[in-house]
């Protein structure tokens, strides 16, 4: 078994070249850590581009196959809400259609950063009192919208931000997430012994 569709496309995303592997080396150690040293500090994985047919959200579909119930998505509204127990449990939150347009009552940028540098959260439930727990989520947020998905200063490291290509022709595949599905032990083989 091998996991040739996912490297495909983890090169899509990353428009790799021969001139360009850089950003998939750190795409795939990125995703080398989340899998093999969950605790440790990753940055915003922010995917971009203003097409469509990018494959930006089948990335978010298959982190979700590869870390099941550790995985949800949520948009930049659900971050301001009172109740933070549908993510603040959670691994990985994917953030589809970013765009901070949409966010009237609070900063989604400030959450963010401090989300993502933090190790204890205080976990609001409904009907429950808070309690403090250990915070270990990775956000990855997708996009359309280049100039107004956050706003960020070029001075800032807590952001890996990959704009991607959209697809050729040939490379449009409506079965392309059930045939990276079958790949994923071997894929997690190749994660935890590189």
């Amino acid at each position: 078994m091998n996991n040739d569709k996912i490297d495909k496309y983890l090169k899509h995303l990353t428009n790799q070249s021969e001139d360009n592997i850089k950003d998939y080396n750190i795409l795939i150690d990125y995703l080398t850590l989340l899998y093999n040293r969950p605790k440790q500090m990753l940055p915003i994985l922010c995917l971009l581009s203003e097409k469509r047919n990018t494959g930006k959200t089948t990335f978010l579909n298959l982190l979700r196959l590869i870390f099941d119930k550790n995985f949800t998505k949520i948009n930049l509204n659900q971050l301001g809400s009172a109740f933070n127990d549908h993510f603040v449990t959670k691994l990985i939150i994917g953030i589809d259609e970013a765009d901070t347009s949409t966010t009237k009552f609070f900063n989604p940028n400030n959450t963010l950063k401090e989300l993502s540098t933090s190790t204890n959260q205080k976990l609001y439930k409904k009907h429950a009192d808070p309690c403090d727990i250990e915070f270990y989520g990775k956000f990855v947020i997708n996009s359309n919208n280049i100039f107004s998905f956050l706003e960020i200063d070029p001075e800032e490291k807590r952001y890996f931000i990959l704009e991607v290509p959209e697809l050729k022709k040939d490379d449009l595949d409506p079965d392309l997430l059930e045939k990276m599905e079958e790949e994923i032990p071997a894929f997690l083989y190749f994660l935890k012994n590189r």
